[in-house]
This record gives C-alpha cells, structure tokens and sequence, in this order.
C-alpha cells in the first residue's frame, strides 16, 4: 500500500485514524465524584418536592357536609356489620365502602 498513514483498506483502519476517534478518559477524583453527588442529591429533592406539591392537597370539609354524612354512615354500617358478623365472613375494606358511597352521592350540578 502506498500513500499516508491514514490511508486504510477494506476491512482495516489505520492507527492513526482509530487513536483520533478515542475519547479521553475522565478521571473521577473524590472531589468530582462528591460534587456530582451532591448536585444529583439536590436535583432529586427538587423535583421530589415539586412532585409532592403538585399530588398532595389536603380538603377540609366541615361535618355537616354531605360528603361527610355519606362516609361516616358508610362506616358505621361497616361496623355494625363487622359486629354482626363477629369476623366469621370477610367484608370489604371500609375505606372502599367510604368511598363507593360518596360516589353515590346525589350533588346538585352547576348549570
């Protein structure tokens, strides 16, 4: 073969043209390695704060409100089932029942 040393054949690269496409190696020192730490740590508790306020709200509804009514008359009748029963029959998790009857709830509408 003649020609510069970057001349390559089929099925062969030269030395020079592979040493050119390697990447340098970075070298993780302890003080790089703590500070990426450090930066991920606080990016994490970033989005975990944001994701936290954007998912969690808290309702305060007053105990005369329908919604309420339907879900303490919900448990209680889980209870009073749970007594009958004496734990002989298995009943479904009152939280279910708490929620399936504020569901049923008939709320008047916005026109």
């Amino acid at each position: 073969m003649s020609g510069s040393s970057n001349t390559t054949s089929f099925g062969e690269l030269s030395l020079a043209s592979t040493q050119s496409r390697k990447r340098a190696r970075n070298t993780n020192d302890a003080g790089t390695l703590l500070t990426d730490v450090s930066r991920l740590a606080l990016t994490l508790a970033a989005q975990v704060r944001t994701l936290k306020a954007a998912t969690l709200r808290t309702f305060l509804l007053p105990s005369s409100c329908s919604i309420v009514m339907a879900a303490k008359q919900a448990g209680s009748q889980f209870s009073q089932a749970a007594k009958e029963r004496s734990g002989s029959q298995s009943l479904p998790q009152p939280h279910l029942l708490a929620f399936r009857a504020v569901l049923r709830l008939d709320l008047p509408q916005k026109p």
